[in-house]
């Protein structure tokens, strides 16, 4: 098995017809003006960001002692394989324990520290020097590891598309997707990019927007993880409650809930839903569910776009883990309850509405 996608050798060399040219989309002339544009940016962010690189190397030194980069193979223009550079967020070896699979909490491979990296993309910062040697554009669909694309990807229909252009250090599929995003919706979301006529003024307004929303969520992330291991651990010390997942309020969310006993089947109705992580919930309830089996056949969130509200809804299985009561309170019962999406596809849904893990 080829270790990338088998695009043809026109493919594979941009120029060498008219529809070679138009398979790419790039013109002759679109393809020098953005490669300069590559150049002349990706060298101008390299230099301001350099500070900010210099303190992140230090302190994944640091932390283990380890590598500060990591060089992952990638799929780029033709399908040709190039190392891709990003700061190290993960254990030495953990390709190996991955695989073919998508990165998740469930491999309990991320830190606090490397998580905040992660969700604020700045361990990317050194993929400006992909751009800078011309393995990748600032716009773009999203390198794939040839794992990735040998288990998951390769019979989506049309998935090579993304190798007629080069890859991007920013995506349209990752600026509002999150990860979990199944692939077929990913493959199309990207290939709707790549058949768009190649435009500077566009790519810069993306690589502007991005960075606005980054620098944003660089502040509040940052701030809540100063806050969670600097001040809280040195004021609290002892009493401090360490949490490996963050919690996100569910401030317009619903759930619905069915109890399954031995003889039959009773829906509860709604219930206050408080908070979530990866993979419990937090809810209040004034019903008493030990011993009893559930199934949260809805969760329901309101989200507003251009000032509408749109109701989103999904279904996930969940269990008691936790049980505290509040006798003199109204809804007398806090559970934690842990959950699991009965799909794919719901849990894109929860990833996207209720822990709203897309940049955008």
């Amino acid at each position: 098995m080829q270790p990338y996608a088998p695009v043809s050798q026109s493919a594979r060399r941009p120029f060498a017809t008219a529809q070679g040219v138009r398979q790419f989309g790039y013109s002759r002339g679109s393809f020098l003006s953005i490669t300069l544009f590559n150049m002349v940016l990706s060298s101008v962010m390299l230099l301001a960001a350099l500070p900010i690189m210099v303190v992140i190397a230090i302190a994944i030194k640091l932390r283990d002692g380890g590598p500060v980069l990591y060089f992952g193979s990638r799929m780029g223009l033709g399908g040709k394989p190039f190392k891709m550079i990003k700061f190290r967020t993960l254990p030495v070896g953990a390709d190996k324990l991955i695989g073919g699979e998508l990165l998740s909490h469930q491999h309990k491979l991320t830190t606090p520290f490397s998580k905040l990296l992660r969700d604020t993309r700045l361990d990317e910062l050194p993929q400006l020097v992909n751009v800078l040697k011309g393995d990748m554009d600032f716009v773009g669909p999203r390198p794939e590891r040839p794992e990735v694309y040998a288990k998951l990807c390769k019979q989506i229909p049309n998935y090579e598309q993304r190798f007629m252009v080069r890859p991007g250090l920013i995506g349209y599929a990752q600026l509002f997707t999150p990860h979990s995003c199944p692939k077929r919706i990913r493959a199309f979301i990207d290939n709707k990019y790549v058949h768009l006529k190649r435009s500077i003024i566009w790519d810069l307004i993306i690589v502007v927007f991005t960075g606005v929303v980054l620098t944003r969520s660089v502040f509040v992330k940052g701030g809540a993880y100063f806050w969670r291991n600097a001040i809280r651990a040195w004021l609290l010390k002892d009493y401090m409650e360490r949490r490996e997942l963050e919690r996100v309020t569910q401030r317009h969310a619903s759930l619905c809930m069915r109890v399954f006993s031995d003889t039959s089947e009773l829906c509860l109705g709604d219930f206050t839903l408080v908070d979530m992580n990866e993979e419990c919930l937090k809810i209040y309830s004034d019903v008493d569910l030990e011993d009893q089996s559930i199934r949260i056949y809805r969760l329901g969130n309101v989200s507003r776009r251009l000032g509408k509200k749109k109701r989103k809804r999904c279904t996930v299985m969940g269990e008691v883990v936790r049980k505290r009561e509040l006798p003199d309170a109204e809804l007398r019962f806090v559970y934690i309850i842990r959950y699991k999406p009965i799909s794919q596809l719901n849990q894109y849904l929860v990833d996207q509405y209720f822990l709203h893990k897309s940049i955008v």
